[in-house]
């Protein structure tokens, strides 16, 4: 072979050698381009996968706080409508107390006038004139002590229903108002969480670029 046919063939070679590396360059080039891509929608997954659970966490918090309020609202009426219950007992039992000495007194009253109208009967034989005439006193006389003694009794009794009827009113307003308490309070946590979850949404677009 002569010396120029040798040195097209190394020529050649050579050529043949660069087109080569070209195309391994090329495909390594591609290989790299795939690999990004995969790794590009790898992470768009993952991000949306955590979005989707960070919404299902968020909802989670969101009913758990809920009940939480709820438990502490209904235990803080339990215990309120507790102590005006037993306040209201105690006061019931006061007025209780009062209805029976009331009771008492007109009983013993009663006792009395019988014990002196038989006083009185006993000698009607001998006073007959004088004793109509003060028996009749006396009729008068226990006439209106009853009739004071009845319209103290029903005074009494209209006061304590009066009473009654107005801490009814009363526990009627602080559970009405407990409960809108309530319904403020959530409708700002609700608030305060739309505001913490517009936060992270305008936060959350970014990651992409961040991780890329």
């Amino acid at each position: 072979m002569s010396k120029k046919g040798k040195n097209a063939q190394r020529k050649l070679s050579n050529e043949d050698q660069l087109l080569l590396f070209q195309q391994k360059m090329l495909a390594e080039e591609e290989m790299t381009k795939k690999k990004e891509r995969l790794l590009s929608q790898f992470l768009k997954d993952k991000l949306a996968k955590e979005e989707h659970n960070s919404a299902l966490n968020l909802h989670k918090i969101n009913t758990q706080w809920r009940m939480v309020l709820r438990e502490i609202k209904t235990r803080a009426l339990r215990k309120d409508i507790e102590i005006l219950s037993q306040t209201f007992e105690r006061v019931v039992d006061c007025k209780d107390s009062v209805i029976k000495s009331l009771a008492k007194d007109l009983s013993e009253a009663e006792e009395q006038y019988a014990q002196a109208l038989r006083s009185h009967l006993h000698s009607i034989d001998q006073l007959l004139a004088l004793q109509r005439c003060r028996l009749n006193l006396l009729e008068e006389s226990y006439n209106m002590e009853l009739e004071t003694l009845t319209k103290e009794f029903e005074t009494e009794r209209k006061t304590i229903i009066d009473q009654h009827e107005k801490e009814i009113r009363y526990l009627q307003d602080v559970f009405m108002a407990m409960e809108q308490n309530f319904i403020d309070s959530e409708y700002e946590g609700k608030l305060e969480f739309q505001s913490m979850w517009d936060d992270l949404k305008n936060k959350v677009p970014l990651l992409p670029f961040v991780l890329l």
